[in-house]
């Protein structure tokens, strides 16, 4: 895959007015292979790539889900009280919206392996005194008569159209800090599967094998 496109709002440090948007096919980012994303602690460097894996899996790195839990659901911690409102639990992804917003998106447009055009959108509303789930979509858009035309497609099927789920993906395509290890420390037929999907080709992988 190949991504083109991803507009963050309210998320974490990246609060600007009006949402942030990183082109990846316009300037700089387009005529380079290789880039590297640099700042100071708190600019919001994790937070991009946070906002990535909630777009395609609603979930992110920063927030790790307890091992044999299947579905996301928000839990919440504390009372409401003067000076203090609800809280979901630590690990819940909805903690990325920034402190004091009501509502936050990540949408990633991206180049799948079959040469289609999506657009993965995942977005939160905090309200007063609860939370509502995230809300997940996805678009394919295509090009009809000289316009853009977006078809909603189903986000669960993402995994398959990626070709790689959440797991795989933080594994090869996006490492968090000090996870590299994970990668390297896999068993032999979890590296052998993840390198087949990466290829793309199971007898090439074979032959290199």
């Amino acid at each position: 895959m190949k991504f083109l496109k991803l507009e963050i709002q309210n998320l974490a440090s990246l609060d600007k007015q009006g949402g942030e948007v990183i082109n990846f096919e316009e300037g700089a980012l387009k005529e380079s292979n290789i880039f590297s994303i640099v700042g100071p602690t708190g600019s919001g460097k994790s937070t991009i790539l946070d906002a990535i894996c909630l777009a395609l899996y609603s979930r992110a790195p920063r927030y790790p889900r307890k091992k044999g839990e299947k579905k996301h659901k928000i839990v919440i911690y504390g009372e409401h009280g003067e000076g203090e409102n609800n809280r979901p639990a630590p690990t819940d992804p909805c903690n990325i919206l920034t402190r004091g917003k009501k509502d936050g998106y990540s949408k990633l447009t991206f180049l799948a392996n079959n040469g289609d055009v999506y657009r993965a959108e995942w977005s939160i509303h905090m309200m007063k005194l609860n939370y509502k789930d995230p809300i997940t979509s996805l678009y394919k858009i295509t090009q009809q008569e000289g316009r853009m035309v977006e078809e909603q497609a189903e986000w669960e099927k993402l995994p398959q159209i990626i070709g790689l789920d959440y797991e795989q993906f933080l594994r090869t395509v996006l490492i968090a800090q000090g996870s590299f290890a994970n990668f390297l420390t896999a068993k032999e037929d979890k590296r052998y599967e993840l390198l087949e999907k990466l290829i793309g080709c199971e007898e090439m992988y074979v032959n290199i094998a």
